[in-house]
């Protein structure tokens, strides 16, 4: 069950991090790069050999970004 909720955690921290990249001080390089880092971070939590993980962790991924973007009204779900 440890491993679900850190799978769950580090989803919604990249989702997170994705969702809210934005550029600051108009330097292009460092958000490029922050945001290749963090694609680059759910594309590992995204790799195994199991289609049927992979297929799921895809599944946890959408429900991530569906209550990530949430009214904040909804915030107890």
């Amino acid at each position: 069950m440890s491993v679900y909720v850190n799978d769950i955690q580090n989803l919604h921290d990249s989702v997170n991090n994705l969702a809210t990249l934005q550029i600051e001080d108009h330097d292009l390089v460092s958000y490029l790069n922050k945001a290749q880092s963090t694609i680059q971070q759910m594309k590992t939590m995204l790799t195994d050999n199991d289609l049927q993980k992979v297929i799921d962790k895809i599944d946890q991924m959408r429900m991530v970004f569906v209550l990530h973007g949430l009214h904040k009204d909804f915030e107890n779900v």
